[in-house]
């Protein structure tokens, strides 16, 4: 995501969705605030037995290991649905986010070259899959 989102953009953008399969919240403190999110959702240009994640930790006052959390709850409501591949889309530019899908395990598959930001910049897009055939 290029700029940050409200609530009702977050449930619209995620939850209230068709093509929503679903979500886990990682909490922290005594007051359970939000820290993480990873969706799994259908995506048209997928095989049916795949599906898209899409992973989220606050941007400030991160803490360590809250996507390894997230992971394996998702990665195990996968492989009970049967499903043989998850695929991760990542900007380039996000180097955070391409080091954490390869410290999963995902492994790059496809790119797409330039495709333009908000403002117009070209960056590539790379997807990454996990395969749970293994």
């Amino acid at each position: 995501m290029e700029t940050p989102i409200d609530d009702a953009d977050f449930l619209a953008a995620f939850l209230c969705v068709d093509n929503s399969v679903c979500c886990h919240t990682a909490v922290a403190g005594p007051e359970s605030v939000p820290v993480g999110f990873q969706s799994l959702s259908t995506h048209p240009r997928l095989p049916s037995e795949w599906l898209d994640i899409a992973t989220y930790a606050r941007p400030k006052r991160k803490l360590r290991g809250i996507g390894r959390a997230l992971f394996g709850p998702t990665l195990e409501f996968a492989c009970q649905r049967g499903i043989i591949a998850i695929n991760a889309t990542i900007r380039a530019d996000n180097r955070s986010g391409l080091s954490y899908y390869e410290k999963m395990g995902f492994r790059d598959w496809a790119i797409e070259r330039a495709m333009p930001l908000a403002d117009g910049t070209p960056v590539d897009r790379i997807s990454r899959m996990y395969d749970l055939r293994m």
